[in-house]
């Protein structure tokens, strides 16, 4: 094996290594969008049962109050 056989092999060799970091780049990328999604979609949704649960305190003072 000479000297261009393993310049080639080291080549091919960082390549693919370059290809598989690409790739698990863009797998982290898309896991970190999907959970950046679900959170606002938790948030979004403590932010509604939030509302829902002021909005039943302030109904049940309203009828406190007004009895």
């Amino acid at each position: 094996m000479g000297l261009d056989d393993l310049k080639k092999q080291a080549e091919e060799g960082l390549e693919k290594a370059k290809d598989k970091a690409s790739e698990a780049a863009e797998t982290a990328k898309d896991k970190a969008s999907e959970a950046a999604e679900t959170a606002k979609d938790k948030a979004s949704e403590a932010v509604e049962a939030a509302k829902d649960k002021a909005t039943e305190v302030v109904s049940d003072l309203k009828d406190k109050f007004q009895k």
